[in-house]
């Protein structure tokens, strides 16, 4: 084996040790966590990965699942989400639900450290068994490996947060499943699609990896909004997008979702015309190929620039003073855009739904910078 593979596999299996290392000092300084106590669950998940992956790779060779082929991207998909995804997730519950019960969670950051910890031992453990293939059907094998470290961790951490001593939060079940079908398509895209696509996920891990250094580290600044987020968090965020003023609400969310549109086309179409001008190829773009990481990316710019864009032209078109209904359009604007796709270039459909998330999150911002702030 080349000398570069082997600094490469031991870099790759450092990277989620030295998250736990970061996680179990969090652990041990803020919520008095023995380092035995956190090595322990690190340790313990490690086996579980390793185990998942093996399984994962035993029913896609029964399976006879091959990325390389085009007619097994969409079966490969499903795998990943109804199969692969949950097991993963379910695994990952049960490991920590014996302290939950015990009411060792005393607070929504408690158990957030609990499933970080887990999740980094699952990535180690399905690295080493991935390194010890002597080779991966698709290219950058090892920058793949290392996007599923975030995402182990940071699904977890999504819903280990409605964990706490007072019970699960009522949107638990909603939010679990949610999570995992989402951390089922972001394993599909880092793990089958063409290397291209990992440059999709890069605006998804800075913003779930933002939330959750804020979470974990800056929402001490209002003690009491976030003792009250860390009982009944989801419940919050459900009233603060819930419209207010209800006959016109419904309006303003149906002419923003067409506003969204035909801004995001006239940023598309603008973004095709400057890459003309710079001599990006989009007739290529299809390859996947991260040598066409350009006009990718001119594309992706294009379609997050547009929303906070439109969103802030709703939110001073309808003198909005809260941001539900520019972010209801953002949402029914992706939501539309992921129906066509599907129906008309099945493919893009990867590109709306990766973007998704980061499209509302901005959306939301450019609201917030249009609200009306009149009495």
């Amino acid at each position: 084996m080349e000398p570069w593979r082997v600094l490469g596999g031991v870099g790759l299996c450092a990277f989620p040790v030295l998250v736990a290392w970061l996680t179990g000092r969090l652990a041990t300084r803020r919520f008095g966590f023995a380092a035995s106590r956190a090595l322990g669950f690190f340790l313990v998940a490690v086996p579980f990965g390793a185990l998942l992956a093996l399984a994962s790779q035993l029913a896609r060779s029964s399976m006879e699942l091959d990325p390389r082929f085009i007619e097994h991207t969409r079966t490969l998909l499903g795998f990943h989400i109804l199969l692969e995804a949950p097991l993963i997730e379910t695994v990952k519950a049960l490991l920590i639900w014996r302290a939950y019960r015990r009411g060792i969670f005393a607070s929504a950051r408690v158990g957030a450290v609990h499933a970080a910890l887990v999740g980094t031992g699952f990535a180690l453990g399905e690295i080493a068994l991935e390194l010890s293939r002597s080779s991966h059907p698709l290219p950058l094998a090892e920058l793949r490996l290392l996007f599923l470290v975030p995402g182990h961790v940071l699904f977890s951490v999504g819903w280990a947060t409605l964990l706490h001593r007072g019970g699960r939060d009522r949107f638990f079940g909603f939010v679990w499943l949610l999570l995992v079908a989402f951390h089922g398509f972001y394993r599909d895209v880092a793990l089958e699609r063409p290397s291209g696509f990992l440059a999709l996920l890069v605006p998804l891990l800075i913003l779930m990896t933002l939330s959750a250094w804020f979470f974990l580290f800056r929402f001490r600044m209002v003690q009491a909004t976030s003792q009250r987020f860390e009982t009944d968090g989801p419940q919050l965020l459900f009233e603060a997008l819930r419209p207010r003023r209800r006959r016109w609400s419904v309006l303003w969310i149906l002419l923003g979702s067409l506003v969204t549109l035909g801004v995001t086309l006239f940023f598309l179409a603008l973004s095709v015309f400057v890459g003309n001008r710079l001599g990006a190829d989009f007739s290529l773009l299809d390859e996947g190929s991260l040598t066409r990481f350009g006009p990718l990316s001119l594309l992706g710019l294009a379609l997050l620039g547009a929303f906070p864009f439109s969103a802030f032209l709703i939110a001073r078109a309808s003198a909005a003073r809260s941001v539900v209904e520019p972010a209801w359009s953002t949402a029914a604007a992706v939501l539309l855009v992921v129906v066509l796709f599907s129906v008309s270039e099945p493919s893009a459909v990867i590109v709306a739904v990766a973007l998704g998330p980061v499209a509302f999150v901005l959306g939301c911002l450019g609201a917030w910078a249009g609200l009306d702030s009149s009495d």
